[in-house]
């Protein structure tokens, strides 16, 4: 019976072994993926007519910044002389910023990416039309107010190779709100294009420093408070981009509860990305 009992000891513990090396799989995501979401493309036999341009404009700001209240007055202002003609994100990254009044600190990792990406300024309020060189600037981010008038009146003379419509379907009970995107190429493009899409937020009561002092009750527009996207984007690369290639996309987002959707807008934009980084087209719509 002893030599039972050791060769029984011997079993047990080569068995504990056994379990202790055994490889452990990775946790189980329960997460439930939202189901449905179409991530299509076709060839359109008939392409659509060239949309008129629609320029992007990225302007980096700050609440500490004294003299960006100037640069939200220049890119107001020629919106509503061009309805519809722009796609306005702000993005806070001022170097001083965030305020110590604050209600919040509006900066965000994707804004401070897509400042990186496509180059420092050297001062406040700076701006990218398009994320292209304007006239004789070396930098994509420019801090030339007085000329970015001129610079976005030749872009939007500009004719763009794809089309881009959105829609938004939001669900009030869950703030979950439904993205589709469809990107049609009027024409054929060579280079790697990606899909970008931003969630902005306007609205924003909140103190905004300006040259006399702070102001208490500023009114915020169009401020970056996420994207749905990589900042490089999504490819839109898997077949020739010719007249009628067509890419449709659909994203989900759930609406944080300090967020107000009712004053949300959702802004995509076709775009290179690597040694340049030129905007296609853009398009924006309210998200609710």
């Amino acid at each position: 019976m002893k030599y039972i009992y050791h060769v029984s000891l011997i079993a047990l513990v080569s068995i504990v072994l056994f379990a202790s090396c055994k490889e452990v799989a990775p946790p189980i995501d329960m997460t439930v993926p939202v189901a449905n979401l179409i991530d299509s493309t076709f060839l359109n036999p008939s392409p659509a007519a060239a949309q008129p341009r629609i320029a992007l404009v990225e302007e980096f700001t700050g609440l500490k910044c004294p003299n960006c209240p100037e640069g939200h007055v220049i890119v107001s202002d020629y919106s509503a002389a061009n309805p519809g003609r722009l796609s306005i994100v702000r993005i806070v990254n001022y170097f001083a910023d965030p305020h110590s009044l604050a209600k919040e600190d509006y900066m965000t990792a994707q804004g401070d990416n897509i400042y990186a990406k496509l180059g420092s300024s050297l001062a406040w309020p700076c701006a990218a039309k398009d994320r292209i060189l304007h006239g004789t600037e070396t930098d994509i981010v420019n801090i030339s107010k007085a000329q970015w008038d001129t610079y976005l009146d030749a872009r939007l003379a500009t004719p763009t190779q794809v089309n881009l419509n959105l829609t938004s379907n939001y669900d009030l009970g869950t703030r979950q709100v439904i993205v589709s995107v469809e990107a049609e190429y009027t024409g054929a493009v060579t280079d790697d294009n990606f899909l970008s899409i931003m969630i902005t937020e306007g609205g924003i009561t909140d103190v905004q420093d300006n040259t006399m002092g702070t102001i208490q009750n500023y009114n915020h527009e169009h401020m970056l408070r996420d994207m749905l996207t990589p900042t490089s984007g999504v490819s839109l690369n898997a077949e020739p981009k010719v007249a009628g290639r067509t890419y449709i996309k659909e994203f989900a987002y759930t609406v944080p509860a300090a967020y107000d959707p009712d004053n949300m807008e959702i802004v995509a934009f076709v775009h290179k990305d690597g040694s340049e980084f030129d905007v296609m087209q853009s398009a924006h719509i309210d998200l609710n």
